[in-house]
């Protein structure tokens, strides 16, 4: 998939990038923080895993394990699903934390930023295939 970038380019990004790096990028926003420590909840108390894994993998790429693991599940499309669950709508929430993060921060980038920050939002959830209308 890509993305527009602010010098009118495209730049790439992947669903496996999305998750892998999600530890650092979204290390700030609450509502990956949430579900990052209910899978590690899961991951210690239920698969009696050490802190800081989920199915044998760190619990920051949770997307990326749940959505592997239903690979193996012989049910039609429920990957697909997991990927837009679990690793784009996380995506999409951390732009918006990101353009809230603007918003507080005034310095000269700030309406910049929020306006990259919503077009990211709102490429990850739209996709490519969009039509004009």
């Amino acid at each position: 998939s890509l993305i527009d970038d602010i010098d009118g380019g495209k730049s790439p990004v992947a669903l496996e990038t999305l998750s892998t790096t999600s530890a650092e990028t979204m290390a700030q926003d609450p509502l990956y923080a949430m579900f990052r420590h209910a899978f590690m909840d899961l991951g210690t108390k239920v698969e009696n895993e050490d802190i800081g894994m989920f199915d044998e993998k760190p619990v920051g790429e949770y997307g990326k394990t749940i959505v592997m693991d239903l690979f193996n599940l012989d049910e039609e499309g429920i990957e697909t699903e997991a990927a837009v669950v679990m690793i784009i709508w996380m995506a999409v929430a951390h732009e918006l934390h990101e353009v809230l993060r603007a918003c507080k921060n005034s310095d000269v980038n700030t309406k910049v930023n929020i306006l990259e920050g919503l077009d990211r939002a709102a490429a990850f959830w739209i996709g490519d295939l969009q039509e004009k209308g």
